[in-house]
């Protein structure tokens, strides 16, 4: 069991479709939403939820693979922390989505949009190449660029783990 967070920046598109990457990345991963701003993904119930009524027994198991997301709510880190570990306990990997600093390991992922410069970043920083993009900086890691459609899949909460994309989304995993 593992939690990590991944932090996007104030990319509203990478903050939506990198958490995701990395859970199914992982195989059988729940993405939780600590954002203050609304995901697309609809969802039952949130974090929340959760803890105030507690997980129902189909929330008790995870599935053998696959990605769940989870809204938090409205819940910060601080109060989101014990039903988070509870989770953990519950699932093979917690991905925790927050434009916020937490106590968890961290994946940074940025977008190199072209015309924009590639400032310094913190070591283990992701990038999302893009069209017309410029190069990541040497010896970084960088997502192959995502086609309309795949893009508009991930957005609309369908995932392959057979794409490129996700593939590269193993190696953060690999470096962890």
């Amino acid at each position: 069991m593992v939690v990590v967070a991944v932090d996007a920046g104030n990319d509203p598109i990478l903050r939506a479709i990198a958490p995701l990457g990395l859970a199914a990345a992982h195989g059988c991963a729940l993405v939780v939403d600590l954002d203050r701003e609304p995901t697309p993904f609809p969802a039952r119930r949130s974090l929340a939820d959760l803890a105030e009524v507690g997980p129902s027994r189909d929330e008790l198991t995870a599935p053998v693979r696959g990605v769940a997301i989870l809204p938090g709510g409205g819940m910060d880190y601080p109060e989101a922390a014990g039903p988070i570990a509870v989770l953990a306990g519950i699932w093979p990997a917690v991905v925790v989505a927050a434009r916020q600093d937490l106590p968890l390991p961290t994946i940074t992922t940025r977008a190199l949009y072209p015309g924009f410069p590639t400032l310094p970043s913190p070591d283990g920083c992701v990038w999302q190449r893009v069209p017309a993009g410029p190069r990541p900086p040497n010896g970084s890691m960088a997502l192959p660029v995502l086609g309309r459609r795949q893009l508009c899949q991930l957005l609309a909460g369908r995932i392959s783990r057979r794409w490129r994309w996700v593939e590269a989304w193993r190696r953060v995993w690999e470096s962890m």
